[in-house]
């Protein structure tokens, strides 16, 4: 879209460009991308919206990473501090060894524990996309506020529509 418009004078002179303000743009949060050592472990992940907001962690399913929630961050980053690792193996997040590094969901469900605990968040809700058996087991495990969000296969269009769910239950009424 362009910001210079055109105006023809009474003479029907040649046209003189003019400069014409912007047109006012909803502003976007920006996403940075971070790495941080989990027990040694470099780890990715996504980060946006302001630190002392409500925390949304975002955890992928198998096969993806974080880049799953690309569109899904920024609907939700201007009210809560979203934080979206790459599982470790996954994404930009190192992928150590199978022969010192167990690949099973208990020592995933551990790893992320301490990750959360590095990067201080105490109190967040939980989104997932490996499935409600191991959702469960985690949040009972580790006692997180949490809520679930459906997020196997492809949504597209539905990234609004699971933000929306996420402030309309997200703590409930809890202040912080």
């Amino acid at each position: 879209m362009s910001c210079i418009s055109t105006q023809t004078t009474t003479a029907g002179a040649a046209r003189v460009p003019q400069r014409r303000a912007p047109e006012t743009l909803p502003s976007v949060p920006a996403t940075t991308y971070r790495t941080v050592s989990v027990d040694g472990l470099k780890m990715f992940y996504r980060e946006a919206g302001d630190p002392k907001a409500r925390a949304v962690l975002l955890l992928h399913g198998f096969p993806t990473s974080s880049h799953m929630y690309r569109e899904l961050i920024p609907a939700l980053a201007d009210r809560y501090h979203v934080v979206a690792p790459d599982l470790p193996g996954f994404g930009f997040s190192e992928a150590p060894n199978r022969k010192t590094f167990k690949y099973t969901f208990d020592h995933l469900a551990e790893v992320m524990e301490r990750f959360t605990e590095v990067l201080g968040l105490r109190r967040y809700t939980l989104l997932d996309g490996f499935g409600k058996l191991r959702f469960t087991e985690f949040c009972h495990r580790y006692d997180c506020r949490a809520l679930r969000a459906i997020t196997d296969g492809p949504f597209q269009n539905e990234y609004t529509l699971v933000a929306e769910d996420v402030r309309a239950h997200a703590f409930g009424n809890d202040a912080d």
